[in-house]
C-alpha cells in the first residue's frame, strides 16, 4: 500500500479476476496526486489489458485527482468503479 504520512490518500493494488484492482480510499487532493498517477503508470506502463479502479471508499477528489482518473481511462483500458455522489456539504 502506498501511503504518505502527510497523506489523507491510501492507494493498494489487489488482484482481481480480470486484472489488477487499484483500491483508492480516503481524499485524493493536489499534494497526494502524485501517489494515484504513479500506481495508475505502473499498471499501465507494465502492459495489463484491464484495470478496474474501485473509488467506493473515496471521500473526496478535487479537481487535479478527477483529471489524472479521466486522462487514464480515456488512454487505457481502465474500468472505474464505486463512483457515489454521496452527501455534499453545500
Amino acid at each position: 500500500m502506498l501511503k504518505d504520512s502527510a497523506s489523507l490518500l491510501n492507494v493498494a493494488v489487489a488482484a482481481g479476476g480480470s486484472g489488477p484492482v487499484i483500491i483508492v480510499t480516503d481524499e485524493a487532493d493536489l499534494t497526494n496526486v502524485t501517489q494515484l498517477t504513479d500506481a495508475l503508470t505502473a499498471q499501465i506502463s507494465s502492459g495489463t489489458q484491464h484495470v478496474i479502479v474501485d473509488l467506493a471508499r473515496l471521500r473526496f477528489a478535487n479537481p487535479a485527482a478527477i483529471r489524472v482518473l479521466a486522462v487514464a481511462v480515456w488512454r487505457s483500458n481502465i474500468e472505474l468503479c464505486g463512483l457515489s455522489w454521496g452527501h455534499a456539504a453545500w
